[in-house]
């Protein structure tokens, strides 16, 4: 038959039957299983539906010729191939980059993803890393392991020891994340700038920059927080140009993906010294990295040693509401699809997210 999309509204006699094969394994961490109690709500409350739940890797193939939807943290061209009745695939994930393969994007499925799921608990971990920063927990925490009641020593960063309401924030991305971020720093009264791809004011940020204003906002800004996708545009975004426009002194903070990194270049600007393998007086004075190029993050990597710098084993998006979230949206859209509406989320097979 061929992988088709929808047309149009759907009859209430072409909705009785749809395949619905839902990808989950249980031999995934609890925190990335879709919870029994949620699937079977979804059932009950869909009963138009076949829902067809592939919990084991031995079936993970199982019905998936008959499908037509699929909902899965990714799908791979030999799933994709074996999926002829496909029309609408939902991704579990946000990143596509792995995703979007060639057939995938030549065909007229309808891709969409679970953008904004997540976007609360990322934007307070960012801000979590970003008070632990301005208020030099880390600093804190290490004469903590040593048992030393180090205040004097503390007394002597308190140049340092900032308030939010005195710091402009630079926000690379500006989607669901940057915007709930932007939301909670300006309760701290801080400046919110903003950079994003399309020209789209938003009362959020005091300005939004695009294309080459990118240097002229990093060069204002006491913390760069970025949320951007991982898209071949993205691709090592933040370089040494880009790091060296930054205001020295300033924090940079990741939350989007390690791909946007060029890491020996943030390395450089945190002041390793690959010749001696030393740290020295960097250009920026510390990070905060959620997402790495290479994840788990190597033994040998520098990064761990670096100075006033947090490491977060990516796990920002940890949360209970995850799933309740997830299964909110998802139900959402299939009320959509089966009413032959427009779907949420709708992922752009050109952009990559």
């Amino acid at each position: 038959m061929g992988h088709w999309t929808v047309g149009g509204p759907r009859s209430p006699c072409a909705i009785t039957s749809i395949v619905l094969v839902v990808v989950n394994l249980v031999d995934e961490h609890p925190a990335w299983s879709l919870p029994k109690e949620l699937f079977a709500k979804l059932t009950e409350d869909f009963r138009e539906v076949d829902f067809h739940w592939n919990r084991r890797r031995e079936d993970y193939f199982r019905q998936v010729n008959r499908a037509e939807v699929i909902w899965s943290w990714s799908i791979s061209p030999d799933i994709f191939a074996l999926a002829q009745e496909l029309k609408w695939f939902h991704a579990q994930a946000v990143g596509m980059r792995h995703t979007l393969f060639p057939q995938l994007v030549k065909s007229r499925v309808i891709v969409t993803n679970a953008s904004g799921v997540s976007a609360t608990a990322i934007a307070e971990h960012g801000l979590a890393m970003v008070l632990a920063l301005t208020r030099q927990l880390p600093a804190m925490l290490e004469y903590q392991r040593k048992h030393h009641f180090a205040q004097r020593e503390m007394w002597d960063l308190w140049e340092e020891c900032g308030e939010l309401s005195s710091r402009t924030f630079g926000l690379v991305g500006f989607g669901n994340v940057g915007q709930e971020m932007a939301r909670l720093l300006r309760a701290f009264g801080a400046r919110v700038l903003a950079y994003r791809r399309r020209r789209r004011g938003s009362r959020l940020a005091e300005r939004v920059f695009r294309g080459d204003e990118i240097d002229a906002m990093l060069a204002q800004c006491d913390f760069i927080v970025s949320s951007l996708p991982g898209t071949e545009e993205t691709h090592h975004f933040f370089d040494d140009a880009r790091f060296r426009a930054m205001k020295r002194g300033a924090y940079f903070v990741n939350l989007g993906r390690g791909w946007t990194v060029g890491e020996a270049a943030l390395l450089r600007a945190l002041g390793w010294n690959e010749r001696t393998g030393k740290w020295e007086s960097g250009w920026l004075a510390g990070a905060a990295l959620d997402v790495f190029a290479e994840e788990p993050l190597p033994a040998s990597s520098p990064l761990w040693d670096a100075p006033r710098i947090i490491i977060s084993p990516h796990v920002a998006a940890l949360s209970p509401n995850f799933w309740p979230r997830s299964v909110e949206l998802f139900a959402c859209n299939l009320r959509h699809y089966l009413a032959g509406e427009k779907l949420e989320n709708r992922v752009s097979l050109r952009a990559g997210y």
